[in-house]
């Protein structure tokens, strides 16, 4: 089975974030690496640049809705997203604002743990503007780190009993046995 969720799905779910957070509409929060044509107005890119694993993964053992035959192995780990959220054209300076403000608000966070991520750390705006052609254009850029918990279970035999031999000597004893394991 994948894991899960889906890298497809975290870099969405961070797209709407920054939707809700500014009020830009979704449709106009797009992939950076999107190569259709700029929405007309106020927009905004978000980068995935990477993703790391912060500490071990757990993994778990449960039966599988009664089936003696197998069980399911879950392994659970925390996983930190790099993204970087860059803001075009008139209104870029104030959704800016707007997105670091959001977090802190008693909305952002319901729509964080909605979600289940958490805001791990926001970095400093950065003004990255530009001129196009002969016009002045409003650009702001700002890295955020996204945490979630990343899950993936699989399904596999189980061994319903198993017979281990032992044999042991030490010092000129020996010990020998054999014992049956089972579930």
């Amino acid at each position: 089975m994948a894991n899960l969720p889906l890298h497809a799905t975290i870099t969405a779910a961070v797209r709407a974030l920054v939707s809700e957070a500014t009020g830009i509409e979704g449709s106009a929060v797009i992939p950076a690496d999107d190569n259709h044509p700029a929405p007309n107005g106020l927009y905004a890119t978000v980068l995935a640049s990477t993703i790391r694993m912060e500490g071990l993964d757990s993994e778990t053992v449960s039966d599988n809705s009664g089936d003696d035959t197998q069980s399911d192995i879950g392994i659970k780990g925390n996983r930190i997203g790099f993204f970087s959220v860059q803001f075009y054209r008139t209104g870029a300076n104030d959704a800016v604002q707007d997105m670091t403000q959001y977090p802190s608000s008693s909305v952002g966070q319901i729509y964080m743990a909605e979600n289940d991520l958490t805001l791990r750390r926001m970095g400093e705006a950065r003004d990255v503007k530009a001129v196009m052609g002969s016009k002045y254009e409003e650009r702001q850029q700002i890295d955020i780190e996204i945490g979630w918990i990343n899950t993936k279970t699989d399904t596999v035999n189980s061994l319903a009993s198993a017979n281990i031999d032992i044999n042991m000597s030490a010092d000129g004893v020996d010990y020998t046995d054999n014992l049956e394991v089972t579930e």
